[in-house]
């Protein structure tokens, strides 16, 4: 019998070492172009189905149903968003009414002081041109002159 020289060890030829069977990480599932996944990978992903594969058609009615369902949903919505919207409108009108009624009220004073105002200015005025058109003035009607001048004027008399 022939016998092979024993070799050193070092010398023998080297067995590849055995990969050791690991699940796929998600990195190696993600990876674009990857398509060398192994028996074993393969069997463990997950593939999700439609439950239904081979499914009858719908009859006529579901479409009614679902179509009546989708304009109901629609029209709620509408409503709900037109509800939300009065209510906060609502809020604001009687805010701007109680503001527009208290405008009212300060205004109406303002005018009623500057109409008296301008009843005293229309006297004072009228005295005032009844002074100097008289010929001859007294010492008192000089000084009444002027101060119907000065008092009379627009601006000059403020009432309060």
């Amino acid at each position: 019998m022939d016998k092979a020289p024993k070799q050193h060890p070092s010398q023998q030829a080297k067995k590849p070492a055995k990969k050791p069977n690991r699940k796929p990480k998600s990195q190696d599932l993600s990876r674009a172009g990857d398509h060398n996944l192994t028996k074993h990978d393969s069997a463990t992903m997950e593939v999700h189905h439609h439950p239904q594969l081979e499914h009858k058609p719908k009859p006529w009615k579901e479409y009614l149903l679902e179509y009546i369902m989708i304009v109901l949903a629609v029209t709620t919505g509408f409503f709900a968003e037109s509800l939300r919207e009065y209510l906060g409108d609502h809020g604001k009108e009687t805010e701007y009414v109680a503001s527009l009624k208290n405008d009212l009220r300060q205004d109406t004073a303002n005018v009623a002081l500057q109409i008296k105002n301008i009843k005293i200015q229309v006297v004072m005025m009228d005295s005032l041109i009844m002074l100097v058109n008289k010929p001859v003035l007294t010492p008192d009607e000089v000084n009444a002159a002027y101060y119907y001048a000065r008092s009379g004027l627009p601006g000059n008399l403020i009432l309060k």
